[in-house]
């Protein structure tokens, strides 16, 4: 079983990745985080102190308050790069804007980047 991280501020959008990942056995439970902020904490602070807890997979929104998944990047990126090789991080936004797409490329543990809603196929990007 994956551990997964969900960012994601609209609550419909967290229900329909939780179900698709529930109903395909891809992960039972996956750790939700309404805003990148408290999530790059949480991130944080098992980087710290267990790394077995530190995600395989992160889904994130890139349009959210308080912290928006550009500034996430950027402060995860920072975290120890032993960790970061461990996670893929799939991009799961409502912008279709090329400039959001080349924006995320450079990080290399963003492994894909997807326009909502998100289904059943594009599982298949986080094998």
């Amino acid at each position: 079983m994956q551990k997964v991280i969900v960012i994601e501020d609209q609550p419909v959008d967290f229900f329909i990745i939780q179900k698709i990942m529930e109903l395909t056995n891809f992960c039972n439970s996956p750790m939700h985080f309404s805003n990148a902020s408290q999530a790059l904490q949480y991130l944080q602070k098992v980087s710290n102190e267990n790394n077995s807890d530190f995600p395989e997979i992160i889904l994130l929104d890139l349009n959210m308050p308080i912290m928006n998944g550009f500034a996430f990047l950027e402060e995860f990126n920072r975290l120890p790069k032993k960790l970061l090789s461990k996670t893929k991080i799939l991009i799961v936004s409502s912008s279709n804007n090329q400039n959001d797409r080349s924006r995320v490329e450079r990080y290399p543990f963003v492994k894909g980047y997807i326009i909502k809603p998100f289904t059943e196929k594009h599982l298949g990007l986080l094998k």
